[in-house]
């Protein structure tokens, strides 16, 4: 009897030891998975992540009193030639970039290529809102008159809920 049940234990061992085997492999391949799928989420927020180009037009002629001119027109030629134009990409789900960073009191124009679905481009605290386009382009201007960070999002349907949200950053 004592080698039978020695048998059958050794039998039962050796049939357990490659599941064992098979079930570490599993865990381990998916703890991998996890890790690689967690560092290119990382990698692309930093690669949506987008500071805009500022272009200012140096006045032609000086103004009417002179080469150097009053300081508040000074001023307001600065204010009003500088401009942020950036470009957004959107498709099913997506905005790339999702986090776009701004100046206070420059003229921001966003410029919306969706490639694909119909969406559109809002950012309610500055009544920002583009015709829903289907694959396309559409661009929108304003200024932005205060700082923090606020949502751009897709307002068709569930697309915000399914991913079509990102960051303006007005600093």
């Amino acid at each position: 009897m004592d080698e039978q049940q020695q048998s059958s234990t050794t039998e039962a061992k050796s049939n357990l030891n490659p599941l064992l085997i098979v079930v570490i492999l599993i865990i381990v391949a998916a703890v991998g998975v996890m890790l690689w799928l967690g560092n290119n989420k990382n990698t692309n927020q930093a690669a949506n992540q987008v500071v805009p180009t500022t272009t200012a037009t140096a006045p032609t002629n000086p103004p009417a009193g002179g080469p150097t001119g009053s300081a508040s027109e000074s001023a307001m030629g600065k204010q009003m030639a500088a401009e942020q134009a950036i470009t957004v990409e959107g498709g099913n789900f997506f905005f790339k970039p999702n986090v776009i960073t701004v100046k206070k009191g420059e003229k921001v124009k966003v410029t919306f290529n969706n490639t694909g679905g119909m969406h559109d481009f809002v950012i309610d605290e500055f009544n920002v809102k583009t015709d829903v386009i289907k694959t396309g382009t559409t661009t929108v201007e304003f200024t932005p008159d205060k700082t923090g960070t606020f949502a751009f999002y897709c307002s068709v349907g569930m697309h915000r809920k399914m991913g079509m949200e990102g960051k303006l950053i007005v600093q």
